[in-house]
């Protein structure tokens, strides 16, 4: 028995409607949530921490998109479509919130840079005690050498004289530091790489949200007739 062909289903303007009145009410939700996030962001506050301003603001460019998804469903609107002078009013002073959240965007980049700075002069000042502690070390030990007896150094390095026990150390400290150095020098093309990708993002989201704001001008114009 052949199979009856279906025919396919005609969207109706009752299903256009119910289906674009969703978007701005996912509009909504989205906002909401990413302004749940960055609140948890802020609850426990480090400021003059350079860490913990970087990772930060690195957390709110990694989310970006977010709240422009949800800025564009919240302001789309198909003609024929009704606004609630409340609702009206409540878009006006979001096309607004657009425009300040897109102004912190911008200032995100400066102080990206300058906690970049910090951080590597921190990092850098780590290496430079890890080098003088091994240094210290190496010091302790050798003076340690001069003190003890040819006796007392072959009952706690066998097979080995003075030299050779420093020589040991000395290799040991050398691979020690030169580890250091690589892990220093990964670390600064890390966070290189990371403030690039950050700036970039924070410029890019910030450009996006200035134009919702200047696209959306009409909510601010009728908003302001309502009140």
């Amino acid at each position: 028995m052949a199979e009856e062909k279906k025919e396919p289903l005609y969207i109706s303007e009752e299903i256009e409607y119910f289906a674009v009145t969703l978007l701005p009410l996912m509009g909504y939700i989205i906002l909401g949530l990413i302004l749940i996030d960055y609140i948890a962001l802020l609850v426990q506050p480090q400021f003059f921490n350079p860490n913990w301003e970087y990772q930060t603001m690195g957390k709110i460019v990694e989310t970006i998109w977010a709240p422009i998804i949800g800025f564009a469903l919240i302001f789309y609107r198909r003609e024929g479509n009704t606004i609630d002078p409340k609702e009206l009013r409540l878009l006006s002073w979001i096309s607004r919130f657009a425009l300040l959240l897109g102004i912190l965007y911008l200032f995100m980049v400066p102080l990206l840079v300058v906690n970049t700075v910090r951080i590597h002069e921190l990092n850098r000042a780590g290496l430079i005690v890890q080098f003088d502690n091994n240094e210290n070390q190496l010091e302790g030990v050798q003076e340690q050498l001069d003190r003890a007896s040819e006796e007392q150094i072959r009952r706690r390095f066998p097979n080995k004289n003075r030299e050779e026990v420093l020589a040991q150390f000395q290799d040991e400290v050398k691979n020690f530091k030169e580890q250091a150095l690589d892990n220093y020098e990964a670390q600064v093309g890390d966070l290189i790489t990371l403030t690039v990708k950050w700036c970039l993002g924070a410029i890019l989201g910030a450009t996006s949200l200035i134009l919702i704001w200047r696209y959306t001008f009409w909510a601010r114009q009728l908003g302001g007739r309502e009140r």
